[in-house]
Order: structure tokens, then sequence, then C-alpha cells
């Protein structure tokens, strides 16, 4: 013996739906998206190990990322995957390197780039898992990032994994 249930929908018992089933019957799990995309192209200095002021929102959903602090701030406890990638200004041989920081003081990642001449491209990501409020800042070792006035130089992004 065979049961059919039909149902649109499964809900909370305070009325917001969980799952939602098409007539087509695709399902769509409601969970909050938590993702953002910001990049710099002001000219303002970036201070070594400091965090970088991202002044443009490419991609905000959530509004979990401060352009007036550099931070994002986790709005519930999971796993967040974030990534940097910046290039350098000069084309000297100096090194440049793009850190991750959770809380303002633990540095979680880092990404070195030796340049030997031309703009090198520095690129870091990383999974974390984060208690809610916990926050991450990018950081570069050193003041020789390009911002660019299109955005091409050195950007941030992140998003909530589960």
């Amino acid at each position: 013996m065979s049961s059919k249930l039909g149902v649109e929908n499964i809900a909370h018992t305070n009325g917001t739906n969980a799952i939602t089933i098409a007539t087509d019957g695709k399902i769509t799990f409601q969970t909050d998206v938590i993702a953002f995309h910001v990049k710099k192209t002001d000219d303002a200095t970036m201070t070594p190990k400091d965090p970088v002021i991202f002044n443009v929102e490419t991609l905000n959903i959530g509004s979990h990322y401060s352009t007036s602090t550099g931070r994002f701030t986790a709005p519930k406890a999971g796993v967040y995957r974030f990534e940097s990638s910046g290039h350098r200004q000069t084309t000297d041989s100096h090194s440049g390197r793009i850190l991750i920081y959770k809380n303002g003081t633990t540095q979680i990642a880092n990404q070195y780039v030796l340049n030997n001449g031309g703009r090198a491209r520095c690129y870091v990501s990383i999974i974390v898992q984060l208690a809610a409020n916990d926050y991450i800042t990018i950081a570069t070792a050193d003041d020789d990032f390009w911002a660019g006035s299109t955005g091409e130089g050195i950007n941030f992004s992140g998003h909530f994994i589960g």
C-alpha cells in the first residue's frame, strides 16, 4: 500500500515556510542568502596590516559587509568562504601579500606573491567556521597594492556555506 502526501509548503509552527514544492515538482529550501563582493576604487592609502576599506559594493546580500569599517560580520554561526585578490601598483621586484584576519587579531590565511617585474597578482581564499558576530577583514602586508578607478585592483568577497 502506498500513500501520497499533497502539500505545497512545509512550514514552521510560526508560519514561515521551510520548503516549497512547485507545480513542476522542484523543491526550494528557504535559506538565508549571505553573500558580498566589494572592491576598492578610491585612492585612499592602504596602510600595511590595517583593514582595507573597500568603498564599492557590487553585492551585499544581507548587508553584513561595512564599507566604513572594512568588516564582514557573521550574522550567524556556520561555515563561510572568503577570497581576495589584488595586484601590485609598481613593477619592481618586491613581493606582495594579502592577509585575512578573524576578529582583527588572528591571521587565518595569507598569500605571498613574488614580483619579478610586471604587476604580479596575488590571490587568497579560505573556508572557515565562524561564530555569530565574528568578523573578517582583509589587509595587505605592504602599501603597494593598486586600487584602480574601476576596481580591477583589489577586491574581497565571501558567502555563507551552511
